[in-house]
């Protein structure tokens, strides 16, 4: 199947570091897969303790503005009180950056600053695995097997975790990085959950390959690079039976360490070679690599440390850079020669075809070396002064302390000091950082113009004036979200860009990354669809239905109805593409396809606790905890997990029926139908008026719900309160749940929903999710009270997130994952963007002109505001619901009264806020063109 082209294309240069905030470069050739190199700019006070940008941990820097494009993006450094410096990077064409620092000076104090650039080449691994073959030898990776396939099927053979190839991890004692095992059932996050034995050591274990002899061999000999599998102790071996190049049993020892087999196999002619290994029993195998060879020419491996020293050359000469420190030189000895201001500094890399460059246009420039992978092994006062005293960055002060060497690696530093500011005043300094041939210079007139082109493209939150307290929270928020993006991530061994939801986390991320994309659709649609694109799994792709980290909890796919809703028509038929792919992710989830094992109960409930420990999303939440203490991962059923499926099935069944795929309309409600009677039967806890974790005997039956000791049900939470979003409640189940919602003393706080109910006997103050207010869960319940009809505490559940988020965010700059309940301060990660998205999509859903809002039962199939966004017209295909519901359309202007009507009948109207109509569509509307200004 042909691959989607989506309109976003990630460029070679982006903030791109999952170390330090800075610029990186994507490099066209190199020897290493996933490098990367970074220039880390880090302006600071002098002889002061500011911490270098780390991205993992607070560090006084605040990510500040971001163009959609990347093409553009800042941050901006607290150095002291009433005392900061934007640090920012303007892309000038395909090979060179502008990196602009402007510090600023409000306080009454004369400053004295120094501004550091450190200059590195980042690889995944340090260091990687090389083979050298015989002349005319055959060399094929393990990973590249015809066939692989476990006698005990996993559950996710057709839902690998992380995106990867069957049985293939990564390890780079492996040629090429990769080796091909089962490491899954033992780091997967459901270890535990389920247990299989190693590859190769339970009998019918196979794998087959096809060998490329490019040439004859007399007295041919296959080399099987290989190793005991991770989780064995003991070195032993493993029995396969062989057929094709080899007849017959062989046997392979493995040990700790890898190890090559060597195998006879006899006259061999030029061509294809079909090999086929099954299993015997044994201890098992992590296999390398496979080499065809002659008799006595055997292949050699061996492990490099990559280089990470460049060559540097100043203004065309070479400069020997093991005569910088470290060393403590005395004043009046010589000194290398320092570069000078506009002067270019060159680099070349072993394993980096391209060079690269840096122009500074400081005047008082030095060099030093840091030889250490990590800027906290040098000291913080070194770094904050640039006499020739102090270069040896990791030399401690006393011997009280150990000179540091955390990770490898090699930073150079250009040092560019006695920058000095008066109160009142500000100080730019520029440099040019490029790959390829060095760019002609720029006077200060240049790169400003440069800088404020770039600049102009700068993602805007475009609030009206009733928003402007919420815009400083909020660009900061989108400015995170934009610049949470990494390289290298691997997607089916591909390292691509990816957007993650805070530089901590350098991994895919399923159910945070749909948030990314939702937020994303406020700044760049285009990139949204980029995370759609890159989450869905193209059809013929036999490793993963869709691409698995995490919570499998399906945001993706209201990604992409959100982003089908704001399309136009156009666009509409283009998204078409994406269905099939939507289509088979929700089928992987609901049991029915590529081998999954979500549906196991005759209740026709589900789990996923096969693919992860975590259903829902929340770590801590108090059912799942329980769960997992007592061990029945595979008897219970979240409310979530069934709740999300119908949900997803009345929007991918809404595009289906827009796309005129009548048998799939009916495939969903047949789903739908089904779902919602096994969760009134099954999941409903009137005592409690909360559904609850479904129970199951071992035969799958049901048998109640899940409880505490105490007889409580232990669902009293969010999970309990999903089927209410999935549309499937009686009216007297709906009031409850409501009423749960609204009560300050359960669910209901000063920061907005809880996700655990505040009167159960498993409440904490000082959980991780337990004691917290998250945005995420609140997004569904918001756009569900829309579709109720509920417009007074929908808003009152977005006012509440907006209010309680720019108390924290104003304060702090950081956009910590929660905010506390007893406090209000927000916690844990505090570079956060990804579920605390849905900040920004209320934000513009009652503040930015030319924005409609409707709760997930509305599809809507066009929508038109006028030029001066003070008309609009749309048309709506009801998707499900029996209520009367609330759609919310912001128009320009300060209007206090609009008008709406429908097929020339008025549609009742509350004004929510000056140009914010709050529309209501009654219970019996099916569908139709709304005329509103």
């Amino acid at each position: 199947m042909e691959k989607i082209q989506t309109p976003f294309s990630p460029p070679t240069w982006g903030p791109y570091s999952k170390k330090y905030m800075g610029l990186s470069h994507i490099p066209a050739e190199s020897g290493v897969r996933g490098a990367r190199f970074d220039c880390i700019v880090f302006p600071t006070v002098a002889s002061s303790g500011v911490p270098v940008p780390n991205v993992n941990v607070p560090s006084q820097y605040h990510p500040w503005e971001c163009a959609p494009d990347l093409s553009y993006f800042s941050y901006r450094y607290d150095l002291e009180q009433d005392f900061y410096a934007d640090v920012s990077f303007s892309r000038i064409g395909e090979e060179c950056c502008l990196v602009r620092t402007e510090f600023v000076n409000s306080s009454p104090q004369s400053q004295n600053c120094v501004l550091n650039y450190f200059l590195a080449m980042e690889y995944p691994f340090p260091e990687q695995t090389e083979v050298k073959l015989p002349e005319g030898a055959a060399f094929l990776d393990a990973v590249q097997y015809d066939t692989y396939t476990y006698a005990s099927p996993r559950p996710w053979d057709g839902l690998n975790p992380d995106a990867a190839k069957k049985g293939v991890f990564q390890d780079s004692s492996f040629t090429g990085g990769e080796g091909l095992g089962d490491r899954a059932s033992l780091f997967g996050a459901h270890a535990g959950v389920r247990s299989f034995l190693p590859f190769g050591a339970q009998k019918g274990d196979s794998v087959s390959y096809t060998l490329q002899a490019k040439r004859p061999f007399k007295q041919a000999v296959l080399y099987i690079r290989l190793r005991r599998p991770w989780a064995v102790k003991e070195d032993g071996c493993t029995c396969f039976e062989a057929s094709g190049l080899i007849q017959g049993e062989i046997t392979l020892q493995a040990g700790e360490k890898l190890k090559t087999v060597c195998l006879p196999v006899g006259p061999v002619k030029a061509g294809a070679h079909v090999l086929s290994l099954r299993s015997l029993g044994g201890i098992g195998v992590e296999l390398d690599c496979l080499v065809l060879a002659e008799e006595g020419e055997a292949p050699a491996f061996t492990q490099r440390m990559l280089e990470r020293k460049p060559t540097v050359s100043c203004a065309g000469n070479l400069v020997d850079i093991n005569q910088f420190p470290p060393f403590c030189p005395p004043y009046g000895a010589p000194s290398p020669r320092q570069p000078k201001t506009g002067e270019a500094l060159c680099y070349q890399y072993e394993d980096v075809r391209q060079s690269y460059g840096i122009i500074p246009y400081s005047q008082v420039l030095r060099l030093r070396n840091l030889p250490s992978g990590s800027l906290e092994d040098a000291l913080i006062t070194r770094l904050s002064n640039g006499d020739r005293t102090y270069d040896d960055l990791c030399a401690p002060f006393t011997r009280s302390f150990s000179r540091k060497h955390s990770d490898p690696g090699f930073y150079h530093n250009i040092v560019a000091s006695a920058i000095f500011i008066e109160p009142g005043e500000r100080a730019t300094e520029y440099a040019l950082v490029f790959t390829g041939e060095v760019p002609a210079t720029l006077t200060r007139e240049q790169c400003e113009a440069a800088y404020a082109a770039a600049h102009a493209k700068a993602a805007q939150l475009s609030y009206s004036l009733a928003g402007e307290p919420f815009a400083l929270s909020g660009s900061i928020l989108q400015s995170t979200l934009l610049t949470n993006v990494v390289y290298p991530i691997l997607i089916h061994g591909r390292p691509v860009v990816h957007f993650t939801p805070g530089k901590r986390w350098d991994s895919l991320y399923t159910w945070d990354s749909g948030f990314t994309g939702l937020g994303m659709l406020e700044s760049s649609p285009e990139l949204a669809e980029y995370v759609l694109d890159s989450y869905l799994a193209e059809l013929d792709n036999p490793d993963y239905a869709y691409v698995q980290h995490g919570s499998p909890v399906p945001v993706i796919l209201f990604l992409y109805y959100e982003l089908f809703c704001r399309a136009q028509e156009k666009d509409k038929q283009r998204l078409r593409d994406y269905y099939p792919r939507a289509k088979r992710m929700y089928t992987f989830l609901a049991g029915a396809a590529d081998g999954s094992t979500t549906s196991p109960y005759r209740s026709g409930l589900t789990h996923t606790f096969d693919y992860f420990y975590n259903s829902s999303g929340m770590d801590d939440y108090p059912a799942q905890l329980l769960t997992h203490q007592k061990g029945i991962e595979r008897r219970v059923a979240p409310a979530l997990c069934a709740s999300m499926l119908i949900r997803s099935a009345r929007m991918l069944g809404a595009l289906a029926g827009y796309y005129g795929l009548s048998e799939d309309v009916k495939s969903y409600e047949q789903d739908i139908a089904r779902l919602s009677d096994a969760l009134q039967r099954f999941s409903w806890d009137e005592e409690s008026g909360y559904y609850g974790y479904a129970l199951h005997d071992e035969a799958g039956e049901p048998c109640g719900i899940l409880r505490t000791d105490s007889g409580e049900n232990a669902n009293k939470g969010l999970d309990g309160v999903y089927p209410l979003m999935a549309g499937i409640c009686t009216p007297a189940q709906r009031e409850r749940l409501l009423s749960h919602l609204k009560n300050p003393k359960e669910l209901w706080s000063s920061a907005g929903i809880s996700a655990v109910d505040q009167s159960s006997g498993y409440y904490e103050k000082n959980g991780y999710w337990n004691g917290n207010v998250w945005f995420a869960h609140q997004w569904f319940y918001y756009k569900t009270l829309l579709d109720l009809g509920e417009a007074d505490f929908a808003f009152q559940v977005a006012d509440t997130a907006l209010s309680a988020w720019k108390r924290e965010v104003d304060r702090s700059h950081y956009t910590f994952e929660f905010l506390n309940i007893a406090t209000g301060r927000g916690g844990w990660f505090h570079h956060f963007a990804g579920l605390s998205t849905p900040i920004l999509l209320w934000g513009a859903s009652y503040y930015k002109p030319g924005r409609v809002t409707c709760g997930f039962d509305m599809l809507i199939e066009h929508q038109a505001f006028s030029p001066d966004n003070k008309r609009c017209t749309l048309r709506l295909r009801r998707a499900g619901g029996q209520t009367a519901a609330t759609l919310v359309a912001v128009l320009s202007g300060q209007a206090e009264k609009v008008s709406a009507s429908c097929a020339g009948k008025h549609l009742p109207v509350h004004m929510r806020l000056p140009g914010v109509a709050e529309i209501t569509l009654p219970a019996d509307f099916t569908g139709g063109e709304i005329e509103i200004g």
